[in-house]
């Protein structure tokens, strides 16, 4: 798989007091979904980074997730792959 940036949109207001397991338990969900091992979370293979809400109402947070970069590609360029999910819970569940 060649790089891509994949971004998850979270809703502060379901993730109201969101742990460090989380964000990895979020990275780890998106890593299954795209048919890669979830242990690639942990391994070093992607880089991630949680950007904070920005404290507004319906304020949202992110997950960015470098896939196949083991560093920060740093600012992409606008035909750069990148995908947007959001995610949510549904009783309680990612």
């Amino acid at each position: 798989m060649s790089s891509k940036r994949v971004i998850l949109r979270l809703r502060e207001s379901e993730f109201p007091d969101i742990s460090p397991s989380e964000i990895v338990a979020c990275v780890q969900a998106l890593l299954i979904f795209i048919n890669r091992p979830a242990e690639e979370a942990l391994q070093g293979r992607h880089f991630w980074h949680f950007h904070p809400s920005t404290g507004k109402a319906d304020s949202r947070f992110h997950i960015v997730i470098d896939i196949d970069e083991a560093g920060h590609s740093g600012p992409i360029q606008e035909d750069f792959p990148h995908d947007i999910y959001r995610v949510m819970k549904i009783q309680n569940e990612m």
